[in-house]
């Protein structure tokens, strides 16, 4: 592999074209080390790991490792080193990200308001505002279970992984490839005891000792429970100690995290 910069681009399609496992003619290719791909077909995010031939391999996160023809794609240009997260002092976080402010008399629940954050920071077609995500979930069931949101994910032509068992690190390592984490809070009880059902926020950044969160419904008040500022704005960018927050993020002690993470194209 040359020894180029990591770089992150996301890219389209201009024509028919393949994904192939090597930097060779298509047709020298069998069937299974090659994908055909429509024209249009945007990829995000996806990593540069090396370029020849006039040719660029890419880490297509969910989609694996492929190599594809430079002049069929647009998006390739960078070579530069381009994080895709930014940093100030010794927080790393998500930049611009999208904030949806949850009004308590018209919903009661967070998880239409933290998806359409999500699937707004990356740039999901089809997604300009809250509406948009709680039609899609409306069609499925109810918006806090898990199946009704894959569904509705599906029709915006996105997936998502739910897991029970994240830890700090695959939150963290979420936020250095780019990723927003759905994360669920226990939002009742003390820290010592959080209880009552989950809140689910967007992880979007992290410092030494705390995480950077988007909460819909306004500033938690992770001592005590519930929230202590319900303002608009109250809950962008809040900072949330990894001390009393981690115990409602990770209630069963370890890995134990009911979260969202990989968002990625179908």
């Amino acid at each position: 592999m040359s020894s180029i910069h990591w770089a992150w681009v996301s890219v389209t399609s201009r024509c028919h074209t393949w994904l192939k496992s090597h930097p060779v003619d298509v047709n020298k290719l069998p069937v299974e080390e090659k994908a055909q791909v429509m024209p249009s077909r945007s990829i995000l995010r996806c990593k540069v790991l090396d370029r020849q031939d006039e040719h660029t391999k890419l880490d297509m996160r969910g989609l694996g490792d492929w190599w594809v023809l430079d002049r069929h794609w647009n998006g390739l240009s960078t070579e530069k080193e381009d994080k895709p997260y930014e940093v100030d002092g010794d927080l790393i976080f998500l930049k611009d990200f999208p904030y949806y402010y949850q009004e308590s008399d018209k919903y009661d629940d967070s998880h239409v308001f933290t998806f359409a954050m999500c699937l707004k920071y990356l740039k999901t077609p089809g997604i300009n505002g809250v509406m948009d995500y709680v039609e899609a979930v409306n069609k499925h069931g109810l918006s806090r279970i898990k199946s009704s949101n894959s569904k509705a994910l599906e029709e915006f032509g996105m997936k998502a992984t739910f897991t029970y068992s994240a830890d700090s690190d695959d939150i963290k390592k979420q936020i250095r490839e780019g990723q927003p984490v759905a994360a669920s809070l226990l939002c009742r009880g003390t820290p010592e005891y959080p209880t009552g059902k989950t809140h689910l926020v967007a992880i979007t950044g992290y410092g030494k000792d705390y995480w950077l969160v988007q909460d819909p419904f306004g500033e938690m008040d992770l001592i005590n429970g519930l929230w202590s500022d319900r303002n608009p704005l109250a809950g962008k960018d809040v900072r949330y100690s990894f001390q009393n927050m981690n115990p409602r993020l990770f209630a069963s002690g370890g890995a134990s995290g009911w979260c969202w993470l990989n968002f990625r194209e179908m």
